[in-house]
């Protein structure tokens, strides 16, 4: 299987030094290189649902079996998917940069991706980054000096015998190309307070007489639970025996979606996770359950 199922797989996966590419886009590098390195596992984390499947064809079509993909953040695929001290290289080719300072939080070298980032990466490990946009290197060489545990060096316009599509589009126009190149090289100094998941064995389907809501309140409503998750709640759907409401859980910064089901019984409701959503089975869920059935939480 190409495609990690890291809401049902074990995890951390049993790997050692694999190759990561945060955001492969159309995959072209991160195939070349696991051609090229064909005794070495390579591990892809991308969002675009559309990227994904065009790298599992390729991938299927070309005979490799030592890729593998995630459709997941950069950060949540450090933190669940691989164990520390595991990553030999991490690459970023010419991520979004997020030039705005009210977006820096977004940028994937911000303090706390950097933290998780220097866990999984092994001793004497490197995290690459290539860009065009000089303050985003200033940005990430600042974050590295403050948090401490990297060298780095830093090329410019240095020749690549893999060039990404954006590399020979900037090359072409003239622009300076920057990589960055991190090397874990000890603890760090400072601690980076990170974001958490705690995942549990089972989302129980509860049985009450009278939930929180009925389906019809919660449709097109946003909810803070005590425990601050954040549920927002879209179309709803009628059945013989109840309800499916499309819904979207963020749990310290994860977005869960699924449908929430509500059954219809003689005596109340069941309400639970709809067996047709693939759900992470967090506390986070788990909870949204017990809250709508009437529990605290």
């Amino acid at each position: 299987m190409i495609e990690i199922n890291y809401r049902r797989e074990e995890k951390p996966l049993p790997v050692k030094d694999v190759i990561v590419e945060i955001g492969f886009g159309n995959g072209d590098f991160l195939i070349r290189h696991a051609q090229e390195n064909p005794d070495r596992l390579h591990i892809g984390f991308e969002i675009s649902g559309i990227s994904i499947a065009k790298v599992v064809r390729k991938a299927r079509r070309l005979g490799l079996n030592n890729i593998r993909v995630a459709r997941i953040d950069a950060y949540w695929g450090f933190y669940l998917i691989l164990p520390d001290e595991s990553v030999e290289r991490a690459y970023m080719n010419f991520p979004d940069p997020w030039p705005k300072k009210r977006h820096a939080n977004r940028r994937l070298t911000n303090p706390e991706n950097l933290f998780i980032f220097h866990r999984r990466i092994k001793e004497g490990g490197q995290l690459i980054l290539k860009t065009d946009e000089r303050f985003f290197v200033d940005y990430t060489i600042e974050n590295a000096r403050e948090m401490g545990g990297w060298t780095w060096k830093l090329e410019e316009n240095a020749i690549s015998d893999m060039p990404t599509k954006y590399e020979r589009k900037w090359i072409e126009e003239g622009k300076t190309i920057y990589r960055l190149t991190l090397i874990k090289s000890g603890k760090p100094v400072k601690e980076v307070k990170i974001r958490h998941l705690k995942e549990v064995k089972e989302v129980p389907h509860m049985k009450t007489e009278r939930p929180r809501f009925y389906p019809e309140e919660l449709a097109g409503r946003v909810l803070r639970l005590p425990n601050d998750t954040v549920a927002k709640f879209f179309s709803l759907w009628k059945g013989e025996d109840g309800y499916l409401l499309e819904t979207l859980l963020v749990e310290n910064g994860y977005e869960h979606y699924f449908m929430t089901r509500f059954r219809r019984k003689e005596d109340g409701w069941v309400i639970g996770v709809s067996p047709f959503s693939e759900v992470l089975k967090t506390e986070g869920i788990r909870d949204l359950v017990l809250w709508l059935s009437g529990r605290e939480v």
